[in-house]
């Protein structure tokens, strides 16, 4: 009996403990899924803040490059002691570089850094690319020992090309003090993380984890954030602890890091841990009670028991409120009392736990609030720094030409107007110490007579934070005043007010002299130009009279021209008929000499003989010289028209040709791989036989040594064909190309001198030019061009 009433009393309490279960679980996953949530808002704020943190540096680098732009002559002293003074101003970076479009340190904010080859780095080389700025991952910063990254951006000149690049190094520590305001409202345990492209950690709030460690293997949402460029969320087991963590990975948006929070599952899910320790350990104590109430009980207590198990039921529905009256055994009773106080217990349990629910569900809608507004105002702060980013490159072409158009003296001032800086160049143009510049101390240097007139203007300027902008006149160090344009620009911090004031003085003295002098001269170039305009009316008539005469001259030059152009063609028909009806009396005179020749040879006296040898010679070299003006008149006349030739082959062709005098004097012909041209095949092969040839003919005691090249400069073709012959006297190039001009007798040289005539025309023919360089006894080039 006792064994099945204690059986009857767990089954009982079966109902219960399922629904106390079912209640718990729902909390536990509820309270973990806002806690994802809630790790996902404070890691886009992460991701905001850092955001507007790079581009407050890439505003600060846009400002340093238009400064440093505008120093020209460039002065590597003045740069390095700008760059000094904007480290100090910026406490957000550790040091500033400008380095040069090669990749070479020019100046920076601390010395031993200037010479440094910064070419290969990753982000430099995006800068060259063409992105206006970049990021690089985290590294190690050997000056400060800490991690730290660099923000690069890219100083571009008026026509768009790389000038040079500003580059901020930033330890991570700095973000310290960003990452801090995120903290305010929460719990001290929720850690905020950083990490770079590559995975690697560069910023942690937690103390017990190191950076410059690369999580991407052992962070499985880390991974899937670089990877799919998407918020990730989950739990995770800190390889520095082994506890695990509730966390949440978001990229950061054009910069490509990733942000991360999280918090312990122990601080996170520690109230639902509480309330199931409390709720565990009283349905425990419970059962055990009604355990052992119902092992001492015997006999027969079915309806007292049944009661009891009504109120088991009644409670495990949830009716706390429900009592049993009535009860007989004093055990009964007790245990009664028991249920009563156990569903009492259990009412007040769902109340508190209804409450804390209620209580947490507030807290996670306030804190779900705080945070969307939190992201919304960074978000509108991100997207208001964007709008002025953009806005700074568009007058960047102004600031440029601000700071081109004043290059002599920079100088530098805080909010007020004061100098509270050195101002080396200010100090080398007008002597003054360095005590003596500080405050207004500089006003001294100005004329007397411009004095009050400057104060008004830069007082003006400094209350509106407008341009500063006007002329004055300055004391140089030697005593001498010169005149120079001064303008300032006010530098503006994150709210909107003046930071500091750059600016620049440039000599216009020569430009004012000549100014003065253009006046003094106008009103008498006024009357020159009156008087000269009555010169030109009067030298217009004139023109137009000599225009009258000039076009009837070209019109007689044309008609001139006409006559001439029709006397050549005749002059050429002449000559070739001429040449051609010449050829048969001189075959009928030299076919008859020969016949004497024959028959009455060794007949004769000696006279005889060599009067008879010399009229043989003189009709065949009159044959000879007849068809060569046959061929000089046809090059024009007679011609092929032009198609697209092979030199190749046409060389080929010319040097068969020349086969036998080639192999007579031992002569070796190179050439290079010849081109493709437009021209007449049989011209350009007598072209190339002809130079050949004479080269061949015109040898020194050496063997004949001859090269023919060619190469491509600009609408045409290049030919030379170079020989090592006897060369020829500078004297004599001008009649080198002019028909039946010979430099050597018949006797050591046979020929007409028609055949370079020849080339002449036929290099014309083909829109060319031929000419000459020789040097006597060493050889001599001949270059023409085909287009």
């Amino acid at each position: 009996m006792r064994g099945t009433l204690v059986l009857l009393v767990l089954v009982v309490l079966m109902p219960l403990l399922a629904v106390q279960a079912g209640i718990y679980t729902a909390w536990y996953f509820s309270r973990w899924t806002q806690q994802e949530q809630s790790n996902l808002e404070q890691a886009r704020a992460l991701t905001a803040t850092f955001k507007a943190y790079v581009f407050d540096v890439r505003r600060q680098e846009t400002a340093i490059g238009a400064a440093l732009l505008g120093l020209k002559p460039y002065d590597p002293r003045q740069a390095n002691s700008f760059l000094a003074t904007a480290a100090q101003q910026y406490h957000s970076v550790r040091l500033i570089n400008w380095v040069s479009a090669e990749g070479k340190i020019l100046a920076s904010s601390q010395e031993k850094a200037i010479g440094v080859d910064t070419a290969d780095r990753p982000y430099f080389q995006e800068l060259l690319a063409g992105r206006p700025w970049a990021i690089s991952n985290v590294l190690w910063d050997r000056g400060s020992g800490e991690l730290a990254f660099v923000v690069a951006c890219r100083v571009d000149e008026p026509d768009g090309s790389l000038h040079g690049v500003v580059c901020a190094i930033i330890t991570a520590s700095s973000l310290k003090n960003r990452v801090a305001g995120l903290h305010r409202g929460k719990t001290d345990d929720t850690v905020f993380t950083l990490f770079d492209r590559r995975g690697v950690l560069a910023y942690d709030t937690n103390s017990k984890t190191t950076g410059h460690e690369n999580r991407r293997d052992k962070d499985p949402l880390l991974a899937a954030a670089l990877e799919t460029n998407l918020a990730k969320s989950g739990t995770l087991r800190m390889p520095t602890d082994g506890e695990a963590y509730i966390s949440a990975r978001v990229p950061v948006r054009d910069i490509g890091w990733v942000a991360g929070a999280g918090l312990p599952v122990s601080t996170a899910m520690s109230d639902v841990y509480t309330g199931l320790w409390i709720a565990g350990g009283l349905n425990l104590l419970v059962a055990i009670g009604s355990v052992l109430i119902a092992a001492k009980v015997s006999g027969g207590l079915i309806r007292q028991l049944r009661r009891l198990q009504t109120q088991a039921v009644a409670i495990g529905k949830g009716e706390l409120g429900h009592s049993i009256e009535g009860a007989g055994v004093r055990e009964l009773a007790d245990l009664a009392i028991s249920f009563n106080q156990m569903g009492a217990s259990l009412q007040y349990a769902r109340r508190e736990l209804e409450a804390a629910n209620a209580a947490l569900d507030r807290r996670v809608r306030e804190r779900t609030a705080e945070l969307a507004t939190t992201v919304r105002c960074l978000e509108d702060e991100a997207h208001e720094r964007i709008h002025a980013e953009r806005s700074l490159q568009e007058s960047e072409q102004r600031y440029r030409s601000l700071t081109i158009a004043t290059t002599s003296i920079v100088w530098t001032s805080d909010a007020n107007g004061e100098a509270v800086v050195d101002l080396p160049s200010w100090r080398a143009f007008t002597g003054q110490s360095k005590q003596e510049v500080l405050g207004s101390g500089w006003n001294d240097s100005l004329h007397p007579d411009d004095r009050q007139r400057a104060r008004e203007i830069w007082r003006r300027a400094v209350e509106t934070r407008t341009l500063y902008d006007t002329e004055y006149r300055i004391r140089r160090h030697d005593g001498q005043f010169r005149t120079f344009a001064v303008r300032g620009v006010p530098v503006m911090d994150n709210d909107g007010n003046t930071r500091e004031w750059i600016g620049t003085c440039t000599d216009i003295t020569e430009r004012k002299q000549v100014e003065e002098e253009l006046a003094r001269h106008r009103e008498h170039l006024e009357e020159m130009v009156a008087l000269r305009t009555a010169e030109l009316e009067s030298v217009n008539r004139e023109l137009e009279k000599e225009i009258a005469e000039r076009k009837a001259a070209e019109k007689g030059l044309r008609r001139t021209t006409d006559q001439l152009a029709s006397s050549n063609e005749e002059l050429e028909q002449f000559a070739y008929v001429a040449s051609h009806d010449l050829q048969e009396p001189l075959r009928v005179v030299g076919s008859y000499v020969q016949l004497i020749e024959r028959r009455y040879k060794d007949r004769l006296d000696a006279d005889a003989d060599q009067f008879i040898h010399y009229v043989v010679e003189g009709v065949t070299r009159m044959q000879q010289l007849i068809t060569d003006l046959l061929d000089f008149s046809r090059v024009g006349t007679r011609g092929k028209p032009f198609r697209n030739i092979g030199l190749g082959a046409v060389l080929d062709c010319a040097l068969s040709n020349l086969n036998a005098v080639i192999e007579e004097s031992g002569a070796v012909v190179t050439h290079d791989s010849l081109p493709e041209v437009r021209g007449d095949e049989t011209q350009l092969v007598q072209l190339f036989q002809n130079l050949i040839g004479n080269a061949v003919k015109f040898r020194s005691d050496r063997r004949p040594e001859i090269d023919v090249s060619a190469r491509r400069e600009d609408d045409h073709w290049l030919f030379a064909v170079r020989d090592n012959g006897i060369g020829i006297d500078r004297q004599y190039w001008d009649r080198l190309f002019v028909i039946f001009q010979r430099l050597h007798t018949r006797q050591k040289y046979k020929g007409n001198g028609i055949g370079l005539a020849v080339c002449k025309r036929i290099v014309e023919r083909h829109d060319g030019k031929i000419w000459i360089d020789s040097q006597p006894d060493q050889g001599t080039t001949f270059y023409f061009t085909i287009r």
